[in-house]
């Protein structure tokens, strides 16, 4: 098993806009990231 595993990390920001101030957008910050460390490795 590794250390760390992150997958399939998604970070959306609303675009707000128009006369209610509704979601008209989004802004894809982050869209699909997968990351592993392998156990015992350290990174400095």
């Amino acid at each position: 098993m590794s250390f760390m595993q992150i997958k399939d990390l998604h970070v959306h920001y609303p675009i707000r806009g128009g006369f209610f101030n509704t979601v008209v957008d989004h802004v894809y910050a982050v869209d699909g990231v997968s990351m592993e460390f392998e156990k015992g490795k350290r990174t400095v």
